[in-house]
């Protein structure tokens, strides 16, 4: 999550809620296309701390998993090229 933020942004902690992060706002990441604005509002909401912190820890148990699903992403809708992370075209794989 950290290397995708503008470098000038900070996450900010929800009032009285420490363990949760605020939303970055669309300004924040310098949205201006209002159909992406409103999925970014719809979709946008508090998040735990600890998952943006935490490191993940692989323990190679991936042929355990009998469903999978991969994200293709399309379009970087924050500078409008491709190969981006936001916009995604999501295929089952079994």
């Amino acid at each position: 999550m950290f290397n995708v933020l503008p470098p000038d942004r900070r996450l900010i902690t929800v009032p009285g809620e420490d363990w949760l992060v605020a939303p970055i706002t669309p300004a924040g990441f310098g949205l201006k296309r209002p159909e992406v604005i409103a999925l970014w509002e719809a979709k946008s909401g508090p998040h735990p701390l600890a998952t943006l912190t935490q490191p993940v820890q692989l323990t190679g148990g991936i042929g355990r998993v009998k469903q999978k699903m991969y994200i293709l992403a399309t379009e970087n809708v924050l500078t409008g090229t491709t190969g981006g992370v936001s916009s995604y075209d999501c295929r089952s794989c079994r």
